[in-house]
């Protein structure tokens, strides 16, 4: 608290007004300290709309510390009246920062449709269970931003009610609402899902819009229950998706793999973009369960004798036999000693180091 603060607020508002961005910004930070004296001085410099632009957006950022009704009110007039978009975002944003204290005040504004979105926007923004009955007024609003925003917002909070509004949104016309659902269902616990919610869910790796497909996907493998396994193997084991949907799917599978998921890889193997080949090659290097392993590495060195694995991946599914450390490594390691590319050489001698380092039986070197 400032001893003088008359003298305080005086020189802090002429930084505002003669200062230039980086004084504003440095300035703007002493009116916390300064406390609610400051506030007539501000609201005049808000409500003077002949001063420069960046002093009132200032100003209007400085409120957004104050929880208290004059500056709450005063930025809602401000979000009902202005004509600069920019000052009005600014205006949400300070109403967001004061928090569950502007609820109250910004409730009434959502039946204006102009102010809507950016309302939603504040309301979002606010994490306390006193926004989620106003949000639920919007899910089905006309406006996709404003759709996609509240399910952003309601996503982050796990109350049994709200489950079905995620799980209707997944049907939203709109790919940025879907995605939104997605992501909130992400955050739900894999007890908190029923196998009729996972089902629906897994409606989303066949999404039209990419996005769409790839985080259902990645909620999928977050959940690891049966059903999202089943999910995820029965995606792979359809016709080949893109390719960036491939990736997607396999590094799911592989954050939740189990004895099945780890066949329907290998036996998609050929099928594969090399991308999600790759994906497949790195999950396992972080592979912990040892019968897992050993179903991999055989697999593996099966695939390397069959001459099925492409060039560019040798290196690294060499080396990922040195870490699965699997017995049926060792004279298929100790062949590649001789081979002709040197860089293979190279690789299987470091997978032998790394394979006799982990307690395998003794290899030769390279020479």
């Amino acid at each position: 608290m400032f001893s003088d603060q008359p003298a305080a607020i005086a020189t802090a508002i002429d930084t505002l007004l003669a200062g230039d961005f980086q004084d504003r910004w440095q300035v703007a930070k002493q009116f916390s300290e300064i406390g609610v004296a400051a506030l007539p001085a501000l609201l005049e410099l808000m409500q003077d709309e002949a001063l420069d632009w960046e002093v009132r957006w200032f100003v209007t950022r400085i409120l957004g510390n104050f929880e208290s009704s004059t500056a709450i009110e005063a930025l809602i007039q401000l979000l009902l009246h202005s004509d600069d978009d920019d000052l009005r975002q600014m205006a949400a944003a300070a109403l967001a920062q004061i928090g569950v204290a502007a609820v109250t005040a910004l409730a009434p504004l959502l039946q204006y449709p102009v102010q809507r979105p950016l309302v939603v926007q504040a309301l979002a923004r606010i994490p306390h269970r006193a926004v989620i009955p106003l949000l639920m007024q919007v899910v089905r609003d006309e406006q996709a931003s404003v759709r996609a925003t509240a399910m952003a917002a309601l996503g982050h909070f796990s109350q049994p009610d709200l489950l079905p509004v995620l799980m209707m949104a997944l049907d939203d016309r709109e790919a940025t609402v879907r995605a939104e659902a997605v992501r909130g269902l992400g955050r739900w616990s894999a007890t908190q899902m029923q196998p009729a919610h996972i089902a629906r869910l897994a409606q989303g790796l066949t999404d039209v819009d990419d996005n769409v497909a790839q985080l259902t996907a990645n909620t999928l493998g977050r959940l690891g229950t049966p059903p999202a396994i089943t999910a995820l193997i029965t995606a792979l084991q359809g016709p080949p998706p893109p390719v960036h949907r491939q990736v997607a799917l396999v590094r799911s599978l592989m954050r939740c793999l189990t004895e099945g998921g780890l066949s329907c890889l290998m036996e998609r193997w050929t099928t594969l973009a090399l991308p999600a080949q790759a994906e497949i090659i790195s999950g396992l290097n972080h592979l912990e369960d040892r019968a897992l392993q050993e179903q991999a590495a055989m697999t593996l060195c099966h695939y390397l004798r069959v001459g099925i694995v492409p060039a560019p991946l040798w290196p690294h599914l060499i080396l990922t036999l040195g870490y699965l450390r699997h017995p049926d490594a060792l004279p298929l390691l100790q062949q590649l000693l001789q081979d002709d590319d040197p860089r293979v050489r190279m690789h299987a001698s470091e997978a032998l180091r790394q394979l006799n380092s982990q307690g395998s039986s003794s290899a030769p070197e390279a020479p």
